[in-house]
């Protein structure tokens, strides 16, 4: 069975349970509660490249011994075939998410750099 999970105001996975305790929790706190499965905690697009961070609500890891896997990273890109493109990360706590958001903006700033320095003149 899959368990679902909210973040609170300090950001703080809490378990809700089951999919209609969850669905039930979401119409007692929606639209005052920032965090539908889904939505965005950051998101950012430098030069059509979208580095997006959200929280997953259950666990993308289950049967795995310690916290849930609740939170992911991705790079979307024009260009599919990209080593960049889909790139994607996961991470336990918002503070890993947080920090992992940051690195993909530096993977992508980065690459970017390159791009203009060895571009041809």
């Amino acid at each position: 069975m899959t368990t679902w999970y909210v973040l609170d105001e300090n950001n703080e996975p809490q378990k809700i349970g089951d999919l209609p305790t969850y669905l039930e929790w979401l119409q007692a706190n929606l639209p005052n509660h920032p965090y539908e499965a889904g939505t965005p905690l950051w998101s950012d697009t430098i030069e059509n490249i979208l580095i997006s961070t959200v929280f997953l609500n259950m666990d993308h890891n289950p049967g795995v011994p310690g916290d849930p896997v609740l939170f992911e990273t991705m790079i979307l890109m024009d260009d599919p075939d990209h080593p960049l493109n889909g790139k994607r990360n996961r991470y336990r706590t918002y503070k890993e998410a947080q920090a992992g958001h940051e690195h993909a903006l530096q993977l992508v700033t980065t690459y970017l750099t390159n791009s203009i320095l060895h571009a041809p003149e």
